[in-house]
């Protein structure tokens, strides 16, 4: 067989080079993209990891100095998260607060404009881009390329995923196409994690619901022991520090349940009380109906600095008990850190105390997060006939939401019945979040 000529042995050994190299980076991405899925499978409800990850990945396989995945909400920058000196130079240099979402800036235009923004040349920048605030710094941070990609919700814009080149090396259209890859997953990730905490937190709702239902069955004469496990699945689903359950009565406030903290600051909170109502100042805050937050207790009225400090708290969330509109106590959950609880609503709502009745005075209990409700017409009574859980038709109560998560809970509130205590029980449908 005679050999092949000089120039076609090249060509193949060329070829063969050029094969070798796109198996090699395919087998790399790959592996990245395994490596990022592996990630989010072992930390499901943790996207902070996940996303840290697919940077660290992202700079790796682009043979990148920097990479930053920044993230925005309701027109606000969120979360961010960064590998690699650039990025941080650049985030020091422009800190988010002196950019906006939609603005003359490469992470502003990507979400505001929902498209991949590519820059093969910092020197050279296409003169509608040369504006950019922010290049000049990625420049001086030894930037030479650079591209911006979507990270996508929906269609909808929710962050920006940017790799950062230190050498002149523009992205090809395989590299684009896999950066928005890459920008899909952080979106899986972002929503793994928020469906894994929704699941758990249902699963958290129903077992509170469970020790509520169980309580009451072994206590069928006694409301105490209920209004106690009332105090602990809130004071658990809420993440407080520790929380009360207060009722008036004849205008003094009486103590009736709380979660124990120490035996010293349990024993403080039961000596300060009972009180009347007039020397409780943040009753005035609740006693229409609406709740009320403190961020700070030392900035509070008095009682509420010394009550805080005796038990170890400094932000505490006030919360109404209503009866047909009428202000018959209120609920605490408090915690350790200055701040409020955002998006939460507890609503007290029970059938007229004066109605005629068989059994012993009627009250119910509901506790909303994320939602707030007002109760329609008394339920019928064969849904009040026993000590098991059942879903109240709609008609018995309207809701509209106060939270922007999106939630798919609505109506679903379970109804209770106790020999001596009706109680409507609904567990939050997002669990709170607190904001400092």
């Amino acid at each position: 067989m005679p050999a092949l000529p000089q120039d076609v042995v090249a060509d193949l050994r060329q070829e063969n080079a050029r094969l070798l190299a796109e198996l090699r980076a395919a087998q790399d991405r790959q592996h990245a993209s395994a490596e990022i899925l592996r990630t989010i499978a072992s930390v499901p409800g943790d996207a902070d990891r996940s996303l840290q990850q697919i940077a660290e990945t992202t700079a790796r396989l682009f043979g990148a100095a920097s990479v930053q995945i920044q993230l925005a909400e309701g027109g606000r920058w969120g979360k961010g998260f960064r590998f690699g000196e650039s990025a941080q130079r650049v985030r020091l240099a422009v800190p988010l607060d002196a950019i906006r979402i939609g603005g003359r800036n490469l992470p502003g235009a990507v979400i505001g404009q929902n498209r991949q923004i590519h820059i093969p040349d910092l020197d050279n920048p296409d003169p509608a881009l040369a504006d950019l605030v922010g290049i000049p710094y990625a420049r001086a941070a030894g930037t030479r390329t650079i591209c911006g990609t979507p990270l996508r919700r929906d269609g909808k814009a929710i962050g920006v995923l940017v790799v950062y080149r230190d050498h002149l090396l523009p992205f090809s259209e395989d590299e684009l196409a896999l950066q928005q890859s890459f920008a899909d997953q952080a979106v899986i990730a972002i929503e793994n994690a928020r469906l894994f905490n929704e699941t758990k937190e249902a699963l958290e709702r129903q077992t509170a619901t469970a020790d509520i239902l169980k309580v009451m069955a072994s206590s069928p004469a006694d409301v105490q022991p209920v209004f106690e496990a009332i105090a602990s699945s809130a004071n658990r689903l809420t993440g407080g520090f520790s929380t009360a359950v207060y009722r008036v009565i004849d205008d003094i406030i009486h103590l009736v349940a709380f979660t124990p903290t120490t035996p010293e600051s349990d024993e403080a909170l039961k000596a300060a009380f009972p009180l009347h109502r007039s020397e409780v100042p943040p009753l005035a805050l609740v006693q229409n109906g609406e709740t009320a937050q403190i961020a700070d207790a030392e900035a509070a009225d008095p009682l509420t600095r010394r009550v805080g400090r005796a038990r170890g708290w400094r932000s505490v969330t006030f919360t109404p008990l209503m009866n047909q509109r009428a202000f018959i106590g209120f609920i605490t959950c408090t915690r350790r850190e200055t701040g409020v609880l955002g998006n939460v609503t507890f609503s007290f709502c029970a059938p007229s105390p004066t109605r005629p009745s068989s059994r012993s005075r009627t009250r119910g209990y509901s506790m909303r997060l994320a939602r707030r409700w007002s109760i329609k017409p008394r339920p019928p009574r064969c849904l009040r006939s026993s000590a098991v859980p059942w879903p109240i038709p709609s008609r018995y109560f309207s809701g509209s939401s106060t939270a922007s998560s999106g939630c798919s809970h609505a109506n679903r509130l379970v109804f209770f019945s106790h020999p001596a205590m009706d109680c409507c029980i609904s567990w939050p449908a997002a669990a709170p979040i607190w904001n400092s």
